[in-house]
């Protein structure tokens, strides 16, 4: 290596590969086409085979889902006909997915929901002074706890999301009818084909009792609707081998250890969203987007996630059907008696136990309750004390309150050093779930967080330097309004 006389660094011959004879020159073409070998072997040794293997589990499921839409669709069928088809094509596409034991068992659950919903409200506010719905949501969680506890982690980690359905469903129940005399609660039957329809019984998207009697109905099948669900299908499967296949190929193990931390976060973002475009077709198959009052439910939106405005906007967009459902029978209970600090954080302590007790996830869902009401509270104060569109939620198009709008340069500088900081707290965050999803740690260890340790909790620091400075804000603030 050697300086010329410009001052432009230079290599000496003797660095340079400069193939020679043929054999170098076979080796330099190898080295030319590189990318375009591992693309190939990338395509057939991990895109094609991963596609296969979704092949019969999907093609169950929505075959399934098909056969119960045709049930649902003909008047032929009375409704019990419908719900039993329900239950029967459910349980099949249970027992698909599961053994025959854990198919068992998780009817088992079921039958127990539906034997709590049916105790009587006076009797139970007798009994421990509260309501259904907040016995309900209690029983679930200690039924969540002593699974984690009692059965195989590997049996367990297998069947958690279809338990964790049938408790949302029987939660949701129990605050919706049971504490509700004029609303008579369902049968047996009604019950059983909620809970098991096979649209939203393996990956969901939660549904209310009443939307699953608005599907029993006949729909109107339009374009939009078809698109919509092939749309779905579509981003599921390329989400799926993103996960899988094309994100550790373009991010490789040499990269530096920040942008590892960004893959990794990345890969369990992009298998979620697998998991949520499948949920949005299977649910739609069933009905929902055919007409006006059968809308789509979208569970989830990867470009807001993605290209973050706020970490509010996250927890939103991550999953429309489970914010919903916490929003409605966890966070606006609790605000209304112990106002917003406290909802917020009982609102992802309940989300965590009804994940499980893994204690990884369960540290990154009360983190993010943290940093979410941090961030609220932050930019509340500076869109107060500059008068500036910069809150977690976005202003309309022509806000009225205040003077610096969305496209001032404060409040642009400012939303895009919150976006490029969601992002940083994303990838910190999400490293750690996707370490969780292969581990089952149920009790702390020392090295359950030596991924945040390794990186010294750097955004656990940044959120607290917020939260000073969020103190700060709203002191200067008051200061500013006395004088």
């Amino acid at each position: 290596m050697h300086q010329n006389e410009e001052g432009v660094i230079g290599l000496e011959p003797e660095y340079l590969y400069l193939p020679d004879d043929e054999d170098d020159l076979d080796q330099y073409e190898e080295l030319m086409h590189l990318t375009q070998g591992e693309y190939q072997t990338n395509l057939n040794y991990c895109i094609w085979p991963s596609l296969e293997s979704l092949f019969k589990p999907v093609g169950c499921l929505l075959l399934c889902c098909t056969i119960l839409r045709i049930c649902f669709q003909y008047d032929i069928f009375n409704v019990k006909i419908k719900h039993l088809s329900s239950i029967a094509l459910g349980l099949y596409v249970v027992h698909y997915y599961f053994d025959s034991e854990l198919s068992f068992y998780i009817l088992g659950i079921a039958s127990l929901s539906y034997c709590a919903l049916l105790i009587p409200n006076n009797h139970i506010k007798r009994s421990i002074s509260i309501d259904k719905g907040y016995f309900a949501l209690f029983s679930s969680i200690v039924c969540m706890m002593l699974n984690e506890l009692l059965i195989d982690h590997e049996k367990w980690n297998r069947i958690r999301s279809a338990v964790m359905l049938i408790a949302m469903k029987f939660i949701s129940l129990s605050f919706d009818r049971g504490n509700n005399q004029k609303t008579p609660l369902p049968g047996l039957i009604e019950f059983f084909g909620y809970v098991f329809s096979p649209s939203t019984c393996i990956f969901g998207p939660w549904i209310s009792f009443d939307e699953y009697i608005l599907s029993l109905q006949k729909i109107n099948y339009s374009w939009n609707w078809t698109r919509s669900v092939f749309a779905s299908l579509f981003w599921s499967f390329g989400f799926f081998i993103l996960s899988n296949c094309i994100i550790t190929w373009i991010l490789p193990d040499s990269l530096p250890g920040i942008f590892l931390l960004y893959r990794d976060a990345l890969i369990f973002r992009t298998s979620h969203y697998f998991v949520s475009f499948l949920s949005d077709a299977t649910h739609g198959i069933s009905g929902a987007g055919s007409s006006p009052g059968r809308p789509l439910v979208r569970v989830t939106s990867p470009r807001l996630i993605e290209i973050p405005r706020s970490m509010v906007e996250v927890c939103v967009y991550w999953n429309f059907a489970m914010h919903g459902w916490l929003k409605k029978y966890v966070f606006k209970p609790t605000f209304r008696v112990y106002g917003s600090l406290t909802a917020v954080l009982m609102t992802y302590l309940m989300s965590s136990l009804l994940h499980g007790l893994n204690t990884r996830l369960s540290a990154v869902l009360l983190s993010l309750g943290c940093y979410t009401y941090v961030e609220y509270r932050t930019r509340a104060a500076f869109s107060k004390l500059f008068s500036a569109c910069v809150c977690s939620r976005p202003c309309p198009n022509l806000c009225h309150v205040h003077k610096l709008k969305h496209s001032s340069t404060f409040s642009s500088v400012l939303n895009t050093g919150y976006t490029v900081s969601v992002i940083i707290h994303l990838a910190y965050l999400g490293a750690l779930i996707d370490e969780a999803s292969r581990s089952h740690d149920i009790q702390y260890s020392a090295s359950s967080f030596d991924l945040w340790r390794n990186f010294y909790f750097f955004s656990h620091i940044m959120v607290i330097g917020e939260f000073c400075g969020c103190i700060i804000i709203s002191s200067i603030t008051k200061h500013y309004h006395r004088t």
